[in-house]
């Protein structure tokens, strides 16, 4: 699906889901942008004073893009903003990956069955998820795929 909007000329696709109304969290929410006149997914950290309970939807998590290479490129050309935290005492950036959706054509799209968000973060879960993307990489294929999205024959 994400390689289909691709072809429709969306550079990122993120999942929406609904927040737990039993055990709501704050994360990325979907809000309308009004200036730039589209949906537009905002992280958490930046929201402020809203109540988690008042986030309706969020984003599941795993970006997605289709052309990876046009949205490298625009942060090359308009970069990201780089939030910092003090926490500690010490300085930390807070680098925000989901941001790009500002600057490229961004596709949201939900499941049927729109079932409330569980923590994807944890510790728990790391493991699991390193390992899948170093399976991914190994798949036969996979270095010829990322060859051919470099160079554009795709």
């Amino acid at each position: 699906m994400a390689l289909e909007l691709g072809n429709q000329g969306h550079h990122m696709v993120m999942e929406v889901v609904a927040n737990n109304s039993l055990r709501p969290q704050k994360g990325g929410m979907l809000a309308w942008d009004p200036e730039l006149g589209r949906d537009v997914m905002i992280e958490s950290f930046q929201l402020g004073e809203i109540q988690n309970q008042d986030i309706k939807y969020l984003n599941r998590n795993f970006n997605h893009y289709p052309r990876p290479w046009v949205s490298w490129d625009r942060v090359g050309d308009l970069g990201l903003p780089m939030p910092m935290a003090v926490k500690d005492g010490f300085l930390y950036f807070q680098p925000v990956q989901g941001d790009i959706n500002f600057l490229v054509d961004t596709a949201f799209f939900r499941r049927l069955e729109m079932r409330p968000i569980r923590n994807l973060k944890s510790p728990a879960t790391l493991p699991l998820a390193v390992n899948r993307m170093s399976a991914q990489d190994r798949q036969p294929g996979f270095r010829e795929f990322v060859r051919r999205c470099r160079e554009g024959s795709l």
